[in-house]
């Protein structure tokens, strides 16, 4: 009985999965989800045949099955595989959500280098772009669970390095502003 209820639950969600990606494909086909692409800049990545809309049934029916599958073998009672197959199911999560937070972050990049480097100033858009994508790639690295600590230490060390080097190019760049502050300062405290 349990093998009969593991193929059961199988073919219900296949079933159901198929019935949502094809009313959910609908739904994105009549968005024109598969023009998003080309106009984020990123058309290389999808062809006629691979478009956005089977990209995201793809990825409804694997993570589907992924949970069935789970649900079945918890049936089956086998609990090594069940506890893969879970592991499975949380790294792919990880790995969906961080590649959202990169895609997004690259099309936020672009688009303030684009506003930027519109106003004449490509230099602080380049910084622009990379602070946001450094931010980005951080966030979805820690998003997936991929070397958590070492984005960590990263992530700080660079903003430490930037702190110190606006401190430095303050203190020593900018020694008579800095002088004439304190100078200022201490003429109110005087009086």
């Amino acid at each position: 009985p349990n093998i009969i209820g593991a193929g059961i639950i199988l073919l219900v969600v296949y079933f159901a999965a198929k019935f949502v990606v094809y009313i959910l494909g609908g739904l994105l086909e009549g968005a024109n989800i598969n023009a998003l692409p080309e106009k984020m800049g990123m058309q290389g990545l999808f062809t006629d045949s691979f478009t956005p809309t089977r990209l995201v049934g793809g990825a409804i029916m694997f993570f589907s099955m992924v949970a069935a599958a789970t649900a079945a073998v918890n049936i089956l009672g086998i609990d090594i595989i069940s506890e893969v197959f879970a592991r499975i199911l949380e790294f792919g999560g990880g790995l969906l959500i961080g590649g959202l937070i990169l895609i997004i972050g690259n099309f936020l990049s672009s688009i303030a280098y684009d506003k930027l480097s519109g106003h004449g100033n490509s230099g602080v858009a380049n910084i622009a772009r990379i602070a946001i994508l450094g931010l980005v790639l951080a966030m979805g690295l820690k998003a997936m669970g991929l070397a958590d600590n070492i984005v960590t230490m990263a992530f700080g060390f660079t903003i430490g390095s930037v702190a110190v080097a606006a401190a430095l190019a303050f203190g020593l760049g900018g020694r008579d502003a800095a002088k004439a502050v304190a100078d200022n300062w201490a003429a109110k405290i005087k009086s």
